[in-house]
């Protein structure tokens, strides 16, 4: 169905993980918004694909308006310090990761991403804590870790999801809390590289 913005959005991750059309990818994100511009995972999507091309600004529009629309999503709330992250704004990341733990202090991928932070900041003993506290609250270990890490330097944070079972530890959680708005990118298709509808 052409009219469906949920298509577009998932469409444009395809075309941007699995085809590399990076224009197409673009294109589908605009169209699902056109249709829909209260759809908030639309918006993070499209500020995630942003991010990993570098826009960083234009990255901080759409995510802080999915915010807006989806106060209460972790992974929303999560994904706005991962963009900080990459925006090398360390200290506006390391607020947006503490305001999400404030909504689940148990959420592995806001601790992964303040040890990320920490390294960068010089801040060992405070990243080798929060690396440990991501561990414990989902499936990572070292080994998938540094896969998560590499995946996300190569192909931004939805490739960095396919690598790990971050995604299974967080949707769990995303689920109990009965939080929405939030997923991987084919969800909506039931494609199994990101299946689930919640990663928060």
């Amino acid at each position: 169905n052409e009219s469906l913005p949920e298509a577009h959005s998932s469409l444009g991750v395809i075309a941007w993980e699995y085809h590399r059309d990076r224009a197409r990818a673009e294109k589908e994100f605009q169209l699902a918004l056109q249709l829909n511009p209260g759809y908030a995972t639309a918006h993070q999507w499209y500020a995630e694909f942003l991010s990993a091309d570098g826009r960083h600004e234009e990255a901080l529009a759409e995510i802080h308006r999915a915010r807006e629309l989806e106060p209460l999503s972790l992974i929303i709330n999560s994904v706005v310090g991962y963009i900080y992250y990459y925006a090398r704004r360390y200290d506006e990341a390391i607020v947006a990761c503490r305001k999400t733990l404030e909504l689940d202090p148990d959420f592995g991928p806001a601790h992964l991403y303040l040890s990320w932070i920490y390294i960068q900041k010089g801040m060992r003993d405070e990243s080798a804590a929060e690396r440990r506290k991501a561990m414990a609250r989902s499936s990572v270990d070292n080994q998938n870790e540094a896969g998560y890490q590499a995946a996300f330097k190569a192909g931004g944070i939805t490739s960095a999801r396919r690598s790990t079972a971050l995604d299974t530890a967080a949707r769990t959680r995303g689920s109990r809390n009965g939080l929405t708005g939030s997923g991987c990118p084919a969800a909506s298709l039931n494609i199994s590289p990101f299946s689930g509808t919640e990663f928060s």
